[in-house]
């Protein structure tokens, strides 16, 4: 009946699967950008007298705690300069270990006052650009 050249059906399949392709990709992106947007906080610790900005992202799959206390652990990659540290094991999906912890004076998180966490200090940078805390799971109740 009709009669289309190879070439123009080959071109017309390329550009439906790039079109496809291309939505696909913007559509990840921007529901990844949501979720980092929504699990953004802004982040003061107070140790020493000594205030600490951070930014900060609530990692719902962290339910680091000290298992002494009970205490949440908030990791932080800075390098603090803080007296008395104390270790705290853990245990992760491929690791354990002990981190060293501090006792904060205060938690701010997005202007509210977080009480029973520490800090934990992490010894490596983490992946997750712009960010240089880790929220635990547990506070979660405590910033709604």
């Amino acid at each position: 009946m009709f009669d289309i050249p190879k070439s123009f059906f080959r071109l017309s399949l390329f550009t439906l699967f790039s079109c496809f392709w291309l939505i696909h990709l913007f559509g990840k992106a921007f529901f990844r950008t949501r979720e980092i947007s929504e699990n953004r906080y802004q982040v003061v610790v107070t140790i020493q007298q000594k205030d600490y900005f951070l930014d900060g992202f609530l990692d719902t799959g962290n339910r680091l705690k000290n298992p002494y206390g009970g205490e949440a652990i908030l990791l932080t990659n800075l390098k603090l300069s803080v007296k008395d540290c104390f270790y705290v094991p853990y245990k992760a999906l491929n690791s354990s270990g002990i981190i060293p912890c501090v006792r904060p004076d205060r938690i701010v998180i997005n202007q509210k006052e977080i009480h029973h966490c520490l800090i934990g200090l992490a010894r490596e940078r983490f992946s997750m650009d712009g960010f240089n805390c880790i929220l635990p799971n547990q506070i979660k109740e405590d910033l709604c």
